[in-house]
């Protein structure tokens, strides 16, 4: 199971944009994506994404990256052998046996073992990006060093009172 499918949603929806936005009075050269929080991650993953390329020219990434902490996950094989377990699928982990085992498992199940523990009073989630060698082939830090992402003109930053919580 590859992994990634959200952003990989994200980039058909954007390959979409790219084909259809001048029926709708845009500009195919002229496309700007936005995100806040996960969504800023998500963002930032799409400029990180070589399947990305050319299908937006500016992007503007507030309150988070593919560099936070909470936007990524490395340890996916683990948690899916646990979650296997959890459900009785451990049996042949990894194979098409496996799979259709977890896919016959109630989403709202695995929901709530997705966010078992607790991190800042917010759910911890392990259903997170990873480097998967198609959407991305190696961490953000990595591709941010090397210069491998796609140039295109950025504004990014937070809110005012970034992380703080309203106690009613």
């Amino acid at each position: 199971m590859p992994g990634n499918m959200g952003l990989k949603d994200q980039q058909l929806a954007l390959k979409w944009v790219k084909e259809n936005i001048e029926s709708f009075g845009g500009d195919s050269n002229s496309i700007t994506i936005f995100g806040v929080s996960a969504g800023g991650a998500s963002v930032h993953y799409q400029v990180l994404s070589p399947g990305s390329r050319g299908l937006f020219n500016r992007a503007i990434i507030q309150s988070g990256t593919a560099l936070c902490p909470w936007a990524s996950n490395k340890n996916h094989r683990k948690f899916a052998i646990e979650t296997g377990q959890e459900f009785n699928c451990s049996i042949d982990f990894g194979t098409e046996k496996y799979r259709e085992c977890m896919q016959n498992v109630n989403p709202y199940y695995l929901t709530i073992a997705a966010s078992q523990t607790q991190v800042w009073g917010l759910s911890n989630y392990y259903v997170l990006p990873r480097v998967d060698g198609e959407f991305i082939d190696e961490a953000p830090e990595i591709l941010m060093r090397k210069g491998k992402y796609n140039k295109v003109d950025i504004i990014q930053g937070i809110t005012r009172d970034e992380g703080g919580m309203e106690f009613i």
